[in-house]
């Protein structure tokens, strides 16, 4: 069963970035966090149709498969792994970034209480030796996760193949992932931003007919075949769309955050729908209505001045952009047309460095409405800053 974790986004960013020098220090928060969501991963896997037979197959696959549960709790054994790996909290982060890019790649794999130990203490070996100076070997990780040297070099190479190799993880999608663990502990009001992000191969689908997936508009959506939901909808933003693996076969699939989960149960039963697995929901289009809140360009923290991306927040109405432009401040500028990387994230390549201030100009995707933000990105930008722009499509 997953556990309420009482923590603020706040806090989780700032732990996210240090690293305790005493070694009797507590874990870091984000380990709380993820350890809530792979419970839930684990407590759905037996609801997943797609993770079947097939899998058993594999013998790269079976390799993580254990002859006996671990008698040890997820939060636990992550515990365990900081106390005595002694890594940093960002590599706890890059861990979950493989283990979610692994599921992508292979879909019929599935995070069980089978193989979920193993994973995490491969996942973190793998994660450590990528991204930090000094390591231990792995006969010191096998001890921390209690098999032996043999096989913990086995799992290594097996988790390698199964990752394609695909080690690198930028600093846009480390942000990213970040955000999405602090949505995970934003239980405030408000609107909850969803990204298609999947969290260890657990999903949420969406029940309907098919058509053109587009994203940044908002849906109110509620759940009708769980004993604990209350038939009363829940407002979301649709922020991103399926990148490729098993929800293309689906006709909707929405990864909902563990806040809008519990926000469509029943009053006192929000951790029972959380970890009923994959539910059937109704939902309907709506406009995009923040309610006074104007615009924001988030900087993209790998921007340069030769190279610009910016991710669009907060965009009311049909909330789906077609296009973007940026006009920088020289003489005889012209718009310059960006390109949609992905989601809601819209960059520009530029052979010499731009000169802000700089001014963009959106349109819609469906009614082609045009609004400009003057000068909203400031001369002295930095990358990873948010910028407050003074319009919007409806205010």
């Amino acid at each position: 069963m997953s556990t309420t974790t009482s923590i603020s986004p706040s806090r989780l960013r700032s732990d996210l970035y240090s690293f305790p020098c005493n070694s009797d220090a507590s874990p870091p928060l984000v380990i709380a966090v993820l350890a809530s969501l792979i419970d839930r991963a684990v407590a759905k896997t037996d609801r997943i149709a797609a993770c079947g037979a097939s899998a058993k197959k594999d013998v790269t696959i079976r390799a993580f498969e254990s002859r006996r549960v671990l008698d040890m709790s997820i939060q636990s054994f992550l515990d365990r792994i900081f106390r005595y790996a002694r890594v940093m909290p960002p590599v706890f982060v890059v861990a979950y970034v493989y283990i979610d890019r692994l599921c992508e790649l292979n879909p019929c794999f599935c995070v069980s209480i089978w193989n979920v130990h193993r994973l995490l203490i491969t996942a973190v070996l793998v994660a450590s030796k990528f991204i930090e100076d000094m390591n231990y070997r792995n006969s010191y990780f096998a001890k921390i996760g209690g098999i032996s040297t043999q096989e913990m070099n086995s799992l290594e190479l097996n988790f390698l193949f199964l990752m394609g190799f695909k080690l690198q993880v930028s600093v846009s999608v480390f942000e990213s992932y970040c955000r999405h663990l602090e949505r995970e502990v934003s239980f405030g009001g408000g609107y909850q931003i969803e990204r298609s992000l999947r969290s260890v191969c657990a999903s949420g689908i969406l029940s309907g007919k098919k058509e053109k997936r587009q994203v940044k508009q908002q849906a109110q959506v509620k759940c009708s075949n769980n004993a604990a939901c209350s038939n009363h909808p829940v407002t979301v933003v649709i922020a991103d769309e399926c990148p490729g693996g098993s929800c293309v076969a689906q006709p909707y699939h929405f990864d909902l955050s563990g806040t809008a989960f519990g926000a469509m149960a029943i009053a006192g039963r929000a951790n029972e729908l959380r970890n009923a697995g994959a539910i059937e929901i109704q939902y309907i289009r709506v406009p995009c209505n923040y309610y006074g809140v104007n615009i924001v360009f988030h900087v993209d923290p790998g921007a340069n001045p030769y190279y610009f991306a910016v991710v669009v927040e907060y965009v009311a109405g049909d909330g789906d952009l077609g296009a973007v432009e940026l006009l920088p401040s020289w003489a005889g500028a012209k718009w310059q047309a960006m390109q949609n990387l992905n989601g809601a994230v819209w960059k520009l390549n530029w052979g010499s460095p731009l000169h802000p201030p700089f001014s963009l100009r959106l349109t819609t995707l469906a009614t082609g409405k045009t609004l400009t933000a003057i000068n909203v990105i400031p001369q002295g930008w930095k990358p990873g800053t948010s910028y407050k722009s003074s319009v919007n499509y409806i205010n």
